[in-house]
């Protein structure tokens, strides 16, 4: 007896709210979701015989399926839309009936709420209640629930993809930063007004990417957003971190530069774990270009006696460009190109092949090179 009162208390302790169902006490309402004056709303409307008085919790959560090792597919609406850390509104809205009816707005948002299924609960707690009204309801907590699939899966999967470009270009932006930091290392001390027009300048901007970050939704069921999200507030701090550290009096070039190659990493593995696929640097990739295209100009203008040399240093240019392609698999394709129409090139010039073969290969790599420049935004 003394083992079945224990597993009787310890099923009990620390149960929360059930799920009341039909109930002792009627709660029926319906979850929506409405545009008004550029603001996205969540709204539960519905009906109740509670007494006037009562307390009742809203909150809205994102209502997912996943693939549970036991039972299979189930539903998961464990994760709410609005976390306790919001800056902008309340995890939850409380409200007091008031009569049969009740309506009311739970969140609301600047950015409209992804096409997917979202549930509203409407929860009851005796710590909400005075004595009088704890004694009419009960010492039990419930919730009541209603869902909402708010657009289409086609919806869902447009709307994500405009948000990773959106995402993709804050990243874009903030990677050009800090190339801009990283050339005034060892110069800022040199030109400080120049530096401090700058160093302002760079603050005002990532200010302004983390105030619209912090407007995108952190859901772990948009993954892509939650680690965008997440991704973009780490580096606009980590950004100001350098800078700051950079306008100490005696700055630690190394460590800054260590730092800055941490950075170029952690940006290209936010590209690559949102899915965007960024356009190149063409302040780094422009050099790299003028350095293969000075490479093969020789040959291509008929020296063939520099053919070994010219092989070499354009291999070696198009490499540079390959380390520059981390993060933008896209590229790895031009850069193939145009290094499978050199060897083409070369290959005629060593064996002397006719005119009219040569002249058409040398268009070939002439249409492939200017793919790459196209690709890596450089006219």
């Amino acid at each position: 007896m003394k083992v079945a009162a224990l597993l009787l208390v310890l099923g009990c302790a620390g149960s929360g709210a059930i799920d009341d169902g039909p109930g002792r006490w009627k709660v029926d309402f319906k979850l929506s979701l409405a545009e008004k004056d550029g603001m996205w709303s969540f709204h539960v409307d519905g009906t109740t015989d509670l007494p006037a008085g009562t307390v009742l919790t809203a909150r809205v959560f994102v209502l997912d399926t996943v693939n549970d090792p036991f039972q299979g597919s189930i539903e998961d609406d464990s994760e709410p839309l609005v976390g306790q850390e919001d800056p902008f509104q309340s995890a939850s809205h409380a409200f007091k009936v008031g009569g049969a009816e009740f309506h009311e707005r739970v969140h609301s948002f600047r950015r409209k709420p992804y096409s997917i299924s979202y549930r509203a609960k409407v929860s009851y707690s005796p710590d909400d209640q005075t004595d009088a009204l704890t004694l009419k309801v009960g010492d039990d907590s419930f919730f009541h629930k209603a869902d909402l699939r708010v657009g289409k899966d086609a919806d869902f999967a447009a709307e994500l993809a405009e948000r990773i470009r959106d995402m993709g270009q804050d990243l874009v932006r903030l990677e050009k930063l800090a190339a801009e930091l990283e050339g005034w290392i060892g110069r800022a001390g040199k030109d400080p007004a120049a530096w401090t027009a700058w160093k302002d300048q760079a603050s005002a901007a990532t200010d302004e990417l983390q105030l619209k970050n912090l407007h995108r939704f952190n859901v772990w069921a948009v993954w892509a957003e939650y680690q965008g999200r997440m991704r973009i507030d780490g580096l606009s701090g980590f950004l100001d971190r350098m800078a700051a550290a950079l306008d100490e009096p005696k700055p630690d070039e190394k460590r800054l530069r260590g730092w800055m190659k941490s950075y170029v990493d952690a940006i290209d593995e936010a590209y690559t774990v949102i899915g965007f696929d960024p356009p190149l640097d063409g302040r780094k990739a422009g050099p790299v270009l003028t350095a293969y295209e000075q490479a093969v100009r020789p040959v291509l203008e008929g020296k063939v006696e520099q053919l070994r040399r010219a092989r070499a240093e354009a291999i070696a240019a198009l490499f540079d460009m390959l380390r520059l392609l981390r993060s933008r698999p896209r590229g790895y394709a031009f850069v193939n190109t145009v290094g499978l129409r050199l060897v083409q090139v070369l290959d005629l010039l060593g064996d002397r092949a006719p005119a009219s073969e040569l002249k058409e290969a040398l268009l070939r790599h002439d249409a492939a090179l200017r793919e790459l420049r196209t690709f890596a935004g450089i006219p």
